[in-house]
């Protein structure tokens, strides 16, 4: 799979260049509209899951990728102004092939987590896979939403996992009621962006 074509990415070459990927999420200039910068921390999912499938996809989200082959990684959460919205972007670079072998799994897993919830009952936090919403954003790419309730509210997820050369990005977007697919995109195609360009005001 080759969503991006010849086009070469920030940190796919040698030396210095490939150390800086934490860079690509220093300076979030350019986030969709009412989204900001809630920390440097990984986005926390409102629920864990003993599922091999579901624990796989939300460790990708928040900060845990696969170790095979890592060799740097970088994370930032997200608010922003509707109801209940937050989300993350996760950037995991890999050595050799692993990112590609990495990304086929995550979207294997996707196709496996088909419900999670609390052990607790009394909590009324579960949720429920269904198709995304999320279009045109390259054939290196898996989508899926997660929706349902948390603490009793309706509450939907929508996850990303895309591949830029040798560097898996992962984004999250979350919203009580119902999560805007078209914000979730721009989201996605703001830190694919970043990963093929470098941050801004890099000069390569």
């Amino acid at each position: 799979m080759a969503a991006c074509g010849s086009e070469r990415a920030f940190g796919s070459g040698g030396g210095e260049e490939r150390a800086d990927v934490r860079a690509l999420l220093r300076d979030l200039k350019g986030l969709p509209d009412g989204m900001r910068k809630a920390g440097d921390r990984p986005w926390k999912p409102p629920v864990k899951s003993k599922d091999r499938d579901c624990k796989l996809i939300f460790d990708a989200l928040s900060g845990r990728p696969p170790k095979s082959g890592l060799r740097q990684r970088a994370e930032v959460s997200l608010t922003g102004d509707l109801l209940g919205e937050d989300g993350g972007i996760a950037l995991a670079a890999y050595s050799g092939d692993a990112a590609h072998r990495h990304h086929s799994a995550l979207g294997d897993a996707l196709s496996g987590c088909e419900e999670m919830g609390s052990s607790d009952p009394v909590a009324a936090t579960e949720f429920t896979a269904a198709p995304s919403e999320v279009r045109d954003l390259g054939e290196d790419t898996h989508t899926r939403t997660f929706q349902g309730t948390l603490n009793g509210f309706p509450y939907q997820i929508e996850v990303v996992f895309s591949r830029v050369d040798d560097t898996l990005v992962s984004v999250v977007h979350t919203s009580l009621g119902e999560a805007d697919g078209s914000r979730t995109a721009e989201l996605a195609r703001f830190a694919l962006a970043r990963v093929r360009s470098g941050p801004p005001g890099d000069v390569r």
